[in-house]
């Protein structure tokens, strides 16, 4: 295998290229799969950057994370609708609102593609291209005391303790805790997608933490899909709220199936 400085700096270069290559399909096309991807492509630039930030190169990788955080963050709730609209056209019952609760999606759809074209088209790519191709420098340039297996490993426990922290405090009865546990898995996903080759982390672990990981996402995508219906009983269906009880109690059942699988599938994550 290559040195570690040439498997970080060549994955550094292919984690750049990829992020530049979705954001200019996004910028095209704001469809569900390339906001989705160029999401992953964002997380993954910063996994990388945590990484790196832990590795001593701190002052250009925080520079990294608060872009792409700020991108990420203008992202989130495009995302969602998407998500959201997505599911609620896949039901085959005919209600009424269920017309007008699409239709206001797919306005909201509009106004947050325009919100996030506005983000993407002011964001500074040669600003970020330069701070990447400083820290590939300052990775090339690292003595082998920082950058070697036993340091990896290290970093890469650490974070494993973390996960089994959100692990042991999880209860499928408090939505808080799954998300939290969500979050932490989804950084130690990508972590190890880094630190695979390197540690020999196998394929079949790391397509376990993807499909932990969606379910997980599954379960705070139908929590904030229920959460805006909610209100929007309150607030613009309540003359008759019987029609969006209705979707609300096939979602909180949807839940209830969801959360079994989650039951199921938390002693593999234990076991990661």
């Amino acid at each position: 295998m290559e040195n570690l400085k040439e498997y970080f700096t060549k994955n550094l270069v292919t984690y750049r290229d990829t992020f530049f290559q979705l954001y200019s399909a996004t910028i095209s096309d704001f469809s569900e799969k390339n906001v989705h991807d160029l999401r992953v492509s964002i997380r993954r630039l910063l996994a990388f950057s945590n990484l790196i930030g832990q590795l001593g190169t701190s002052k250009y990788s925080d520079f990294l994370r608060k872009d792409l955080k700020k991108l990420l963050k203008s992202l989130n709730d495009l995302r969602d609708t998407q998500v959201q609209l997505i599911k609620l056209s896949g039901y085959d019952f005919e209600i009424p609102d269920l017309t007008f609760l699409i239709d206001k999606f797919k306005s909201d759809e509009i106004r947050l593609v325009a919100l996030a074209l506005n983000s993407l088209t002011n964001l500074n790519l040669i600003e970020i291209e330069g701070i990447i191709l400083f820290i590939t420098l300052k990775v090339k340039e690292m003595p082998e005391e920082k950058l070697n297996l036993k340091i990896l490993e290290i970093i890469l426990t650490s974070a494993s303790n973390q996960l089994n922290d959100k692990f042991q405090q999880v209860d499928v009865n408090n939505l808080d805790t799954v998300h939290s546990l969500r979050i932490a898995l989804k950084k130690y996903r990508y972590l190890t997608e880094i630190l695979s080759k390197p540690l020999a982390i196998s394929k079949e672990k790391l397509n376990t933490f993807k499909k932990q990981q969606t379910i997980l996402g599954e379960i705070q995508d139908n929590n904030v899909l229920i959460s805006k219906l909610e209100i929007l009983i309150e607030n613009d269906l309540k003359d008759n709220p019987f029609e969006m009880k209705f979707l609300t109690t096939t979602l909180y059942n949807e839940r209830i199936k969801i959360l079994k699988n989650l039951e199921k599938s938390l002693s593999k994550i234990k076991e990661l």
